[in-house]
């Protein structure tokens, strides 16, 4: 069997970013960036930690929340703006203590929606799949 080699002339580098789906009373929660768009909270990894620290991390900072990965739900290129991409890992994640929310200045609100609030809410493909799977188990 004949291996077809190709040359491969450029590489794809993104950033990876790591977002946590925290559902309670049948709602999750998102967040508001500076851009005025709902999204997931969490954020991008820093050198030498592992996805799943990167989203613990992101969310305590974000919202004051301490937190643990129960699971990961997806794995997807985001094309956030014309030509700038970022690796995206969802992940389910259960909040540890109270839900006492303290957001950061990285954004400028939170809400919590439910899975009917996301059929009509602006909200990027990527997420709502991740969101949805989180809802269905």
């Amino acid at each position: 069997m004949e291996i077809c080699k190709r040359e491969i002339t450029t590489s794809y580098k993104a950033p990876v970013s790591c977002k946590g789906i925290i559902i309670n009373e049948d709602k999750v929660l998102l967040v508001k960036n500076e851009r005025n768009v709902w999204e997931l909270p969490g954020g991008r990894m820093e050198l030498g930690e592992v996805p799943e620290e990167a989203v613990i991390r992101e969310i305590n900072e974000e919202l004051g929340l301490n937190c643990k990965v129960e699971k990961i739900v997806d794995a997807y290129n985001f094309e956030v703006i014309k030509d700038k991409h970022v690796f995206i890992v969802t992940y389910h994640c259960k909040v540890q203590d109270d839900l006492n929310i303290q957001l950061s200045d990285e954004h400028i609100e939170y809400s919590w929606f439910s899975k009917k609030d996301l059929e009509v809410l602006d909200l990027a493909k990527g997420y709502k799949n991740s969101i949805l799977q989180v809802f269905s188990v």
